[in-house]
C-alpha cells in the first residue's frame, strides 16, 4: 500500500496572470518511504485535488520521487476553514476522500485505490504542518428485511508533514483499525478478539505513534460489547508512547472527541427497552495519554495513569520492526500483566489479553515469539490480510492474540 504524503505545507499563491493557485510538493511512497509508487506505463495515474480544477489532474508516473504543482482553483479560496484533500484517480469524488480499505468496497481503478488519500486544513488561507488521514467507522443496522444501512462517523488522524516517517499513520495501524471497524458488529469476531465480559473495561495501546489503533479502539468498543449482548457503563483507552509522540497523539484525541461522544449516544439510543432511572447511566469512553518508555516499563515503572487500573486488553501495531526493542517490549507485557493481577480481587479475568498487530518486513521479527515463550506467553493468529501492492509482491497485516495466563492454571 502505499500513500500519497505532503513534504511541505500547502499554499496558496498567484501566478503572472493573477490566477489563484495550490502549491502542492507531494511523493507517493510506502508507510516506511522505502519505495515510490510505480505504475507501468504507459497508464499513469491521476493525482486529484479538492478544490482544484479537476480538468487537469496531475499525472504520476513510473520512476517518479516527488511531485511539485501549481493547481488552479476553481474559484479564491475563502478564508474560513476549508479542507484540501488530495487523492488518487478512482477515488469517491462525491464526498471527502477518504481511507477505504480495498477489501470492503469494488474500484474501478484498483490500483490508484491502494494509495491512500490525505487532506490538511487551511484556515485564513494558511496550511498548518499538519496532513489528515480520514479513517471511517461503519455501523451496520438492520433495516428489517434483510438488508443492511450503513452509517458513517468518521475518524480524523493527524500527521506530520514532512519526510520523516515518525508520527505518520503505518500499515498494520491502518488495516487493523479498518478490519476492526468493519468487523464490529459481528458477535463471532469480537467474542474472538475482544471480549467483553464486564461492564467496565479498560484498554491501553503500546507505542501509539499517532493513535490510530488505539482511538478506533474507542470508536468501536461500545459497538463491540453490544454485539456481545453487553452495555458498557464505562471504557478507558489510554494511549502511550514515547515522549516524542505525545503532540500528536494528544492532538488527535482532542479530534476524536465529538466522534466518541456521536457514537455513545448512538449505540444508547439502540437500547432495549425504556431505561430505568435508578440504574447507573453509561459514560462516555474516556481516550487519554501517558508517555511510556518500554525500557521503563519492562521494570515495572509506569506513571499514574498505568497504574490506576488493571488493564482487560493491551493492543499494538507496527512494534517489531526494530528487533533491538523486543526484549524491552515483551517485558514490558509481561510487568503490565503482573500489575493487573494486582487488582484480582475487584473481579479481573486472571488472564492477560493482548491484541498484536503486524506486517512482517524482515525474518529477524521472528525473534518477537521466542521472547514471548519464554515468559509464558501463548500466541495465536485471529486474522491474516493480504496487502497488494503495485509493482511488487504482495504483503500482508497479521493479527494475534496473546495471552499469558499464572501457572497453575489450564
Amino acid at each position: 500500500m502505499h500513500y500519497i504524503r505532503l513534504l511541505r505545507p500547502v499554499s496558496v499563491e498567484t501566478t503572472n496572470r493573477r490566477e489563484e493557485v495550490l502549491s502542492v510538493l507531494l511523493t507517493i511512497t510506502t508507510d516506511l518511504g522505502d519505495s515510490f509508487f510505480g505504475p507501468d506505463e504507459p497508464s499513469p495515474s491521476a493525482v486529484l485535488a479538492y478544490p482544484a480544477d479537476q480538468k487537469s489532474p496531475l499525472q504520476w508516473r513510473a520512476g517518479m520521487r516527488v511531485l511539485k504543482a501549481q493547481l488552479r482553483l476553481r474559484e479564491p479560496l475563502p478564508r474560513e476553514k476549508t479542507t484540501v484533500c488530495i487523492f488518487a484517480r478512482g477515488s469517491d469524488r462525491s464526498k471527502t476522500p477518504s481511507v477505504r480499505p480495498y477489501w470492503r468496497h469494488g474500484y474501478e481503478d484498483e490500483q490508484a485505490e491502494l494509495v491512500v488519500s490525505v487532506s490538511v486544513d487551511m484556515a485564513n488561507r494558511t496550511c498548518a504542518p499538519v496532513s489528515l488521514r480520514t479513517l471511517p467507522l461503519p455501523r451496520q443496522a438492520d433495516d428489517g428485511d434483510g438488508a443492511s444501512n450503513e452509517d458513517e462517523h468518521s475518524l480524523e488522524l493527524g500527521e506530520d508533514i514532512g519526510e520523516s516517517i515518525a508520527r505518520h499513520i503505518w500499515d498494520a495501524g491502518l488495516v487493523t483499525a479498518s478490519f476492526l471497524g468493519d468487523s464490529c458488529r459481528s458477535a463471532a469476531v469480537m467474542a474472538d478478539i475482544l471480549p467483553v465480559r464486564r461492564d467496565r473495561i479498560n484498554i491501553l495501546e503500546l507505542g501509539c505513534g499517532v493513535g490510530i489503533l488505539g482511538t478506533t479502539v474507542a470508536g468501536i468498543i461500545q459497538d463491540a460489547a453490544a454485539a456481545q449482548g453487553q452495555s458498557l457503563l464505562e471504557a478507558q483507552v489510554l494511549l502511550t508512547d514515547v515522549d516524542e509522540a505525545e503532540e500528536r497523539a494528544r492532538a488527535n484525541i482532542a479530534r476524536a472527541e465529538e466522534v466518541l461522544e456521536w457514537r455513545q449516544t448512538h449505540v444508547s439510543e439502540e437500547g432495549n427497552g425504556e431505561e430505568d432511572e435508578s440504574e447507573e447511566k453509561p459514560r462516555p469512553v474516556r481516550l487519554e495519554y501517558e508517555n511510556l518508555d518500554w525500557d521503563d516499563g519492562r521494570q515495572g515503572a509506569f506513571g499514574p495513569l498505568v497504574v490506576a487500573r488493571a488493564w482487560d486488553f493491551v493492543v499494538l501495531s507496527d512494534c517489531t520492526y526494530n528487533v533491538d526493542s523486543l526484549p524491552a517490549l515483551v517485558g514490558t507485557l509481561s510487568a503490565l500483566h503482573k500489575h493487573s493481577h494486582s487488582f484480582q480481587d475487584d473481579d479481573v479475568a486472571a488472564d492477560t489479553r493482548v491484541i498484536l498487530a503486524t506486517k512482517p518486513r524482515h525474518a529477524s521479527e521472528e525473534a518477537l515469539f521466542g521472547l514471548l515463550g519464554e515468559q509464558g506467553w501463548a500466541h495465536r493468529v485471529v486474522k491474516r490480510v493480504p496487502l497488494p501492492r503495485v509493482g511488487a509482491e504482495d504483503e500482508g497485516v497479521e493479527v494475534y492474540v496473546l495471552e499469558r495466563k499464572e501457572s497453575g492454571q489450564e
